[in-house]
């Protein structure tokens, strides 16, 4: 009983802690779109280099890093879908498609979440196999005192 808490109470952080690096944003819209990047939980992305694509384009329009409190603002000056694309020094990124409409107001925004679903998976993909290992181990010591 002690190893299976000690096995649910680890899965636990290690799915806290990738939930917690997980990327994530909104989009604000008036006189410019205002992209906000955060953290679930921790310090803000603050400084993160990103790169701006207008529509059907294949170079950045636009590159900089986000300001102190973690906003990408840009002014599109036609219709159409526009990409942000942010990588962070230490791994972490997102894809953000803002949709444009005729008038320049933001009609859309859609980004891809299923990365919270992975990183889930691979925790507990973590947990299944550090419970194999211990099921593992416990069954050779049980088998060597048998002997």
């Amino acid at each position: 009983m002690g190893r299976t808490l000690f096995i649910v109470i680890l899965g636990t952080g290690l799915l806290g802690t990738a939930s917690a690096h997980d990327l994530q944003y909104s989009v604000q819209h008036g006189e410019a779109v205002v992209v906000d990047l955060r953290f679930p939980y921790g310090p803000q992305p603050v400084y993160e280099p990103y790169e701006i694509y207008g529509p059907e384009e294949a170079g950045p329009r636009q590159v900089g890093r986000s300001d102190a409190q973690g906003r990408i603002p840009f002014l599109p000056d036609e219709a159409g879908r526009w990409r942000v694309e942010v990588a962070t020094e230490d791994g972490h990124g997102l894809q953000a498609e803002v949709q444009v409409s005729e008038a320049g107001e933001v009609s859309g925004v859609t980004a891809p979440r299923e990365n919270r679903w992975v990183m889930a998976g691979a925790g507990l993909g973590y947990l299944l196999g550090l419970a194999g290992l211990l099921y593992g181990w416990q069954q050779r010591r049980l088998s060597a005192r048998g002997r």
